[in-house]
């Protein structure tokens, strides 16, 4: 997940905001039980002890050292910035978007919040209140108007905010500061420093580097964050601590410390790093590639594929990658055991391509199969794989790859027991209507109706008596109990919210649908659907898989990886 603001009462007892909220507790991180919801965002951490902390993004809300709760009294808007001073919490609220954005700046407690800077300016980003009782703060931004920096100060609580000239044109986006008289500014190729009396520029930045955030534990230890790396203010001097890594796109978007020894760094698609200025070490260098499909044996043995032609390994312990030997997207994968496991894929002009995993290598064994878009593979041996495309449906005999069925399905397979389930191509515009399911039993392939109105995506099934369907429409999910008509369930959801691209169970009280468009995981107890989703921190899921003993692995955009135990 993407890290925007880092805030800590101590070196065990961090929090770290952005798509969720974590805690550390000086072990491990875990999910705050705050009530960020999917698809807000936390951007910004503020507080004067452990129980006494303020997460602003979508909301505001404050933590008293047991429990979140939001704010009242806020004026609407978006919170971007926040600090502690002694008339209690400052931010900075955005009103709006586009010609109609307007920023302020609002000082108080929950339900009782006073206006001090107008909501008239636009782009103001950061946030600084001098340490004691005179709450001498700085506002930083950007003026458009001009394409210069934006600098306002106010002297102390009470006083107003009046606009310093700034030496430099760009945007200021971060501000730290060890005194009145140490204050940093920094912006995209730009660091500023003020002495008490003046704002000048620093030499020696480079104008690439793309500042987000300000920390530091004196006036010659300073971080500034940058995309990719980092830079360090010794006293004297700024110098490059991380170098950005080539081509890594990521932003490092926080920074907050303990201490000198005890730093800590967050960024884009869980971007950690913690150490101090010698010994900054990276936490999560973990896929940053979209994952689309995922297949376990066991509590030790499990698979990840996606994007250019990843495939990653679980052990029971860590996830490591494997090289397939392939560049293209991998869509799908299925294992028999721990050494005969299948992976699906196709290039971006539809030349398809099949892998097997024989528990030491993966190796191609279908060539390059042109007009196949491989989308779903599923099987009940080593004997007995399917592989689907649109157009075509593949089977594994063990000894070879055929054709077999019909020739008008797409999207998903599924093999259960001894039959087959397919979903017919309900492309939009194209020939069938949405809703279709091919039924191999009994050597014969029957055409099926859910009664779904919009196109189905997947399929899941623990035997032949219990198999489900869900699609486009996210409102309901398609039931097919025995050898029964399909039955829609309901998922209480908007049908507004995007469709459901995934489904894995461990029995038929135990099932699971998730979104690729939309941070939704739903899970069915064999009564209702309910949402996991809260707090979750992802922003996609494209595939769930797992064992029968209900171990659940679920991943998607930006590496996610989500794991369930039973």
């Amino acid at each position: 997940m993407t890290l925007r603001a880092l805030w800590g009462a101590a070196w065990n007892d961090i929090w770290a905001g952005g798509d969720a909220l974590l805690h550390f507790d000086g072990t491990a991180w875990s999910l705050a039980t705050a009530p960020v919801r999917p698809g807000e965002t936390v951007r910004a951490l503020a507080g004067r002890a452990s129980n006494d902390v303020w997460a602003g993004g979508d909301v505001l809300r404050h933590f008293d050292g047991r429990t979140w709760r939001d704010a009242p009294g806020l004026p609407a808007g978006e919170v971007i910035a926040l600090a502690n001073s002694p008339a209690g919490v400052l931010a900075v609220l955005d009103e709006g978007d586009g010609p109609e954005e307007r920023m302020s700046v609002v000082e108080g407690t929950a339900g009782a919040f006073s206006t001090v800077v107008a909501p008239t300016l636009p782009d103001l980003r950061a946030l600084w209140v001098a340490p004691g009782p005179s709450g001498e703060a700085w506002v930083a931004g950007y003026d458009p108007a001009r394409g210069t920096a934006r600098l306002l100060h106010r002297a102390a609580v009470g006083q107003p905010f009046t606009l310093v000239p700034a030496p430099a044109d760009g945007a200021l986006v971060a501000l730290w500061g060890s005194g009145a008289r140490d204050v940093w500014a920094g912006g995209p190729g730009l660091l500023l420093h003020w002495d008490g009396a003046s704002w000048t520029k620093a030499p020696g930045i480079d104008a690439g580097a793309e500042i987000r955030a300000l920390w530091g534990s004196d006036p010659s230890d300073v971080y500034a964050t940058t995309r990719g790396g980092a830079l360090h203010w010794d006293g004297v001097r700024w110098s490059t601590l991380l170098p950005p890594e080539v081509g890594d796109p990521r932003l490092v978007r926080s920074v907050w410390g303990a201490d000198a020894r005890n730093v800590w760094m967050a960024g884009d698609t869980g971007l950690l790093w913690q150490g101090d200025r010698g010994t900054l070490t990276a936490l999560s260098p973990g896929p940053q590639t979209f994952l689309e499909a995922v297949t376990g044996t066991g509590p030790s043995d499990a698979w990840a594929v996606g994007g250019g032609g990843t495939a990653l390994h679980w052990n029971g312990t860590e996830w490591i990658p494997v090289a397939t030997g392939v560049g293209d997207p991998i869509q799908a994968v299925w294992a028999a055991s721990p050494t005969d496991v299948w992976a699906a894929g196709a290039a971006g002009d539809c030349t398809g391509f099949l892998l097997h995993w024989d528990g030491t290598r993966w190796s191609e064994v279908l060539g390059e199969a042109a007009g196949l878009c491989f989308a779903g593979l599923s099987g009940t041996g080593s004997a007995n794989v399917w592989a689907v495309a649109r157009g075509a449906l593949l089977h594994w005999t063990g000894q070879k790859w055929q054709a077999e069925g019909p020739a008008d399905v797409a999207g998903s397979v599924l093999a259960v027991g001894a039959e087959v389930f397919v979903l017919q191509d309900s492309t939009q515009g194209g020939p069938n209507a949405p809703g279709g399911v091919y039924h191999l039993a009994a050597g014969s392939w029957t055409l099926e109706q859910t009664g779904a109105t919009a196109s189905l995506r997947t399929l899941w099934g623990a035997t032949p008596a219990e198999v489900w369907a869900a699609g486009d429409d996210a409102t309901a999910v398609w039931r097919r109990p025995g050898s029964g008509a399909w039955t829609s369930t309901a998922t209480g959801l908007d049908q507004a919210v995007a469709g459901l691209g995934s489904l894995w169970g461990s029995s038929p009280t135990d099932v699971y649908a998730a979104s690729r468009g939309a941070p939704l995981l739903l899970r069915w107890d064999g009564a209702r659907w309910s949402d996991l989703s809260v707090a979750l921190g992802f922003s996609s899921l494209t595939g769930l898989g797992g064992t029968a003993a209900g171990e659940l692995w679920a991943v998607g955009g930006d590496g996610t990886i989500l794991h369930r135990t039973p």
